[in-house]
């Protein structure tokens, strides 16, 4: 496979079914639950909207979806306007082959693009993984936070 093979591009309402999918083996590798007709919905309703409140990509390799990610935006009083990266995605076939690199390559590029600050995102503290991931691309680790979550 050939990195310059793939495509990515803004999610559109074919997806849905595939975001779904990969939505849900996030949550499962992170021991969580989601609802996923609840989610699919969201999609529809939230980020297929002409405001959206979040947005997604989708790589394509020989005309099939192999990743995705989930991203919206924060605004810090230190730092300004931030992408929020949610989830990120890769089918396990296509994993170690530079797929997660390219879509943070190409995150990185709509957030100079649109004047963020940067990327953020939280990563749970068991899966090594994505720490691994995180690690093997210059991410810093701000020590000095604890994510707390309100409902």
């Amino acid at each position: 496979m050939n990195i310059n093979e793939i495509k990515i591009r803004i999610m559109t309402d074919k997806d849905i079914d595939f975001v779904v999918h990969a939505n849900k083996e996030v949550h499962e590798a992170s021991n969580q639950t989601n609802e996923i007709i609840e989610f699919k919905h969201r999609l529809k309703e939230e980020v297929l909207a002409d405001n959206p409140k979040a947005y997604v990509i989708v790589v394509e390799y020989n005309n099939e979806l192999i990743g995705m990610a989930l991203y919206s935006t924060v605004y810090f009083a230190d730092e300004g306007q931030m992408m929020w990266l949610s989830n990120i995605f890769v089918e396990k076939e296509y994993r170690n082959k530079k797929i997660a690199k390219a879509i943070m390559n190409y995150l990185k590029q709509i957030c100079i693009e649109k004047g963020y600050h940067g990327i953020c995102g939280a990563v749970d503290h068991l899966n090594e993984k994505s720490i691994n991931f995180c690690n093997s691309i210059n991410g810093k680790w701000l020590d000095t936070f604890k994510m707390v979550y309100f409902e």
